[in-house]
């Protein structure tokens, strides 16, 4: 918002941009002289050819200092979108950023095939995302996250771990310790002593 303060009633008292375009200092400085001097023409009664010619300049000096806000890029590397689990987890993640303007969500599932999700993290990192979320389908994606790091991007874990410590942060449960409280729980309330436990996934997940 650009104020021109000058008597008589200024051309514009103000020059309020959409939400969605910036004005730099240097382009307020430009446009407040260019304000400036269209007043002067106006005081001075002359309102043909100055007067338009004044007009032209100033919407052309307006629309040559505008610049588009640039989009924060969030890419989401997920496992797999197979269950109704993770769908429901990239609905959410759309509705989320759809609340916040200047955001954009690039989502890329691996379905549950390790070596693409390693490409598609390579392909986010090449994209510069100001922000990478993994899901990751095995812990052997350590050596991918380190790389994101050292590209100056944060990393967030969701759900499963690597065993990268470039890590920013890690959101989810530990299922070792869920497991050992559902045993706990089942040889509390059943009539035996002993529980034969059947591990199924991957190897590394």
């Amino acid at each position: 918002m650009i104020f021109c303060s000058s008597t008589p009633k200024p051309l514009f008292e103000y020059i309020n941009l959409e939400t969605n375009m910036l004005i730099s200092t240097n382009c307020g400085v430009l446009l407040y002289g260019i304000c400036n001097v269209a007043i002067k023409a106006f005081m001075k009664n002359r309102f043909s050819t100055h007067v338009w010619g004044i007009g032209l300049l100033l919407l052309v000096g307006l629309f040559s200092c505008q610049t588009k806000v640039k989009k924060k890029v969030i890419g989401f590397s997920q496992c797999t979108s197979i269950d109704l689990w993770r769908q429901e987890m990239e609905m959410e993640m759309k509705r989320a950023i759809s609340l916040h303007a200047g955001y954009e969500l690039i989502i890329k599932s691996a379905g549950a095939d390790t070596e693409q999700q390693r490409k598609d993290i390579d392909e986010l990192i090449a994209k510069k995302v100001d922000l990478l979320i993994v899901s990751p389908n095995e812990s052997t994606l350590s050596k991918s996250i380190d790389k994101a790091a050292r590209a100056g991007i944060p990393v967030i874990e969701l759900d499963r771990q690597t065993n990268s410590e470039s890590v920013t942060c890690f959101i989810g449960a530990n299922n070792y310790d869920i497991g050992k409280m559902a045993a706990s729980h089942l040889l509390e309330i059943a009539e035996f002593d002993t529980l034969n436990i059947h591990e199924t996934g991957l190897k590394e997940s």
